[in-house]
């Protein structure tokens, strides 16, 4: 049965004298049999079983059934915004993200969920102006999208930045003009609606900004856009083949579905798990669980750059206690593992155990 396919077949009565029809639909693929016993041993896991106190969590939330793909619109000025609005402007932006989509949904199994776009731009001219020019590009391109149906009943949200100054400070620390630490300190200490760019006009007879203008700005001007796919009838044996070509397709959930083939603490399970962390590294679960991989390959350092941001988060008391185990600081493990056995993880209060001498 291992290349087999499976398909329903339903059939329509004749119903007031119309034919019925018969309909055949495929619900899987392939069927893929896994074999455990290919599972190969980590040969980095500690010699000692560290996997009974690990906490590999299962990750919740719809979002965990989607993908994502990013791509950026470059616009040389905002003089060519201009030039370019209305429906010449529209009708670019849809060609490039709608070109994007074709590509994905030629995958099988695959749909649009959703499009999220954003327009960013500077600080040329009244800033009043460049909002109300931000406002009315935004909704004019949301409209022409929509009525080009981009994502038919999908989710679709337009916005516009009009002066994205996170960027232009970053692109200034980041440059080789002169006084670009006066200009990044009057970026940070002085609100737009307070003459910003009008301190920052008065600089050195204006070069600075002059410079800004020429090099700086340009860069800002631009379309950012992600678009959210999930995928369909996608099997055991698919989810295979695109983790030896391409995982950067597959979602978090169905990740967490082909290492459930393997047993824990096999080099499989393992990488399969770390890579989680790598592909969604806003997850907390992916992250948590990649810390907990880590651990069981001695690697309290690389532990901790996965769970530094949840340090704090419940689910990560367990496996920050192990890791303050394992670098021998007793007391932090204690009060972690004391965190964590109390909400709940029978791990944590075994390792607690264990660790007191009882």
């Amino acid at each position: 049965m291992q290349y087999c396919r499976m398909y329903v077949e339903s059939e329509e009565y004749n119903c007031t004298g119309h034919r019925g029809h018969t309909y055949e639909d495929l619900v899987l693929k392939n069927i893929y049999l896994h074999d455990r016993s290919t599972d190969t041993p980590d040969p980095k896991v500690r010699s000692y079983n560290f996997l009974d106190y690990v906490q590999f969590l299962q990750p919740q939330g719809a979002d965990i059934d989607k993908f994502t793909r990013t791509g950026e619109i470059q616009i040389q000025g905002n003089k060519v915004l201009e030039k370019l609005g209305g429906s010449k402007f529209n009708r670019s932006v849809f060609n490039m993200v709608s070109s994007d989509i074709r590509t994905e949904l030629q995958r099988y199994g695959t749909s649009l969920v959703g499009v999220s776009i954003n327009g960013f731009g500077a600080p040329i001219g009244n800033y009043r102006r460049n909002e109300n020019l931000a406002m009315d590009r935004a909704l004019s391109l949301k409209k022409y999208l929509m009525k080009q149906k981009l994502t038919n009943r999908n989710d679709l949200t337009v916005g516009w930045l009009a002066e994205d100054w996170d960027s232009i400070s970053s692109l200034v620390a980041g440059s080789g003009m002169n006084l670009r630490d006066a200009v990044v300190d009057i970026i940070k200490n002085v609100d737009v609606v307070n003459g910003r760019e009008r301190e920052i006009q008065g600089i050195n007879q204006g070069m600075p900004y002059e410079y800004m203008v020429r090099f700086i700005f340009p860069k800002v001007y631009r379309i950012k856009y992600t678009l959210t796919f999930r995928h369909d009838g996608f099997d055991s044996h698919s989810a295979m083949q695109h983790l030896g070509s391409n995982p950067a397709m597959m979602t978090l959930g169905e990740l967490y579905a082909t290492a459930g083939f393997y047993k824990k603490g096999s080099r499989e399970y393992n990488d399969i798990v770390d890579l989680t962390a790598r592909l969604f590294p806003d997850n907390p679960e992916a992250n948590i669980n990649a810390a907990g991989v880590a651990l069981t390959r001695n690697d309290t350092k690389l532990a901790y750059k996965y769970m530094s941001r949840w340090q704090t988060d419940p689910r990560a008391y367990c496996n920050m206690g192990l890791m303050y185990l394992a670098q021998g600081n007793r007391d932090k493990a204690e009060v972690y593992l004391q965190m964590a056995g109390a909400a709940g993880v029978p791990q944590a209060s075994k390792a607690l155990n264990e660790l007191l001498g009882k």
